[in-house]
């Protein structure tokens, strides 16, 4: 009856099955009765029934807070014989607050059947259908969307009393997040819904609420693969740039290459020039005595015979 949540059968049989469960005063005053603090941290927290449920088990079944159950975080990811976790009866309870505060310790855990908490939600609808157990669904669909059970069964393979627009998003949301991670959508049943059920008009407004919340998700997607295509493309520009820029830089090298080639030709040709303007012309000395001579003889002759 405590894994039912029945609390009058639970002080009913209490007193005729405490010696075979094993179930303390302590355990029996945590599931029926919201302690105080103190209380609470005078408690010995080893103690364990006939399953090997811990004082937290008894904790967050009942009506106790958060806060004033700090004293349990040591039996955090405590199983029982069953492989039950605490945060699988939170989610079955309806126990938004315990959920919330055990997620990031205990989902991804499975019991002894493959369960996740997730499927201990969803198999709680028939008896639990209220918009608070939607909303415990929908948040930890985000942590096990994608966890088989030992049959091989999906979540949504437990979805069997629910509203049928929560159905319906909820079957979109698993599909497209299958799509986001490239596995195919893989469950036993058609996603049967109870359309006897009347519509309430709060769980119109979650859903509402939660198809508002599944676009700006979508969209955010698509602004994040937009952005991840602009970054991929800017990359191949920039490899084309600096391809570019590297054909060029060979270019200017060619180029004072033959610069400094046709500089050193230059200078040997300036060289060779002021060699050839400094070069004095060689004189025959007889030669210009010889010709002195003649030119005299020449200008006596001359005179001679004028």
């Amino acid at each position: 009856f405590f894994s039912q949540n029945n609390k009058q059968q639970f002080q009913q049989l209490y007193s005729q099955q405490r010696e075979a469960s094993q179930i303390s005063q302590q355990m029996f005053q945590l599931f029926l009765t919201k302690l105080t603090k103190q209380q609470i941290d005078q408690m010995n927290i080893q103690q364990q029934d006939a399953t090997q449920k811990t004082l937290l088990f008894y904790a967050v079944a009942g009506e106790n807070s958060v806060q004033d159950c700090e004293r349990f975080d040591s039996l955090i990811q405590r199983k029982d014989i069953f492989g039950t976790t605490s945060l699988m009866f939170a989610a079955k309870f309806g126990k938004t607050e315990w959920v919330q505060y055990l997620v990031e310790d205990e989902s991804t855990l499975q019991d002894n059947n493959g369960r996740t908490a997730l499927m201990y939600a969803m198999g709680a609808l028939k008896e639990n259908p209220g918009v608070n157990q939607l909303k415990i669904i929908d948040f930890l669909f985000g942590y096990e969307w994608n966890i088989l059970d030992a049959q091989n069964q999906t979540c949504m393979d437990y979805l069997q009393s629910a509203d049928e627009q929560f159905v319906k998003y909820l079957r979109e949301k698993y599909e497209q997040k299958c799509y986001q991670n490239g596995v195919q959508a893989n469950t036993s049943v058609s996603f049967a819904t109870n359309k006897t059920l009347n519509k309430n008009p709060e769980i119109a407004k979650l859903q509402s609420e939660l198809q508002k919340s599944q676009k700006a998700e979508i969209q955010s997607q698509k602004t994040i693969e937009s952005q991840q295509q602009q970054i991929a493309e800017l990359e191949i520009e920039n490899e084309s740039l600096k391809q570019l820029i590297d054909d060029q830089n060979q270019q200017i090298r060619e180029m004072q290459k033959k610069i400094e080639e046709f500089e050193s030709e230059k200078k040997k040709a300036e060289v060779v020039v002021k060699r050839e303007e400094i070069k004095e012309p060689q004189v025959d000395l007889r030669q210009l005595k010889r010709q002195q001579i003649l030119d005299k003889i020449k200008s006596k002759v001359e005179m001679t015979y004028e």
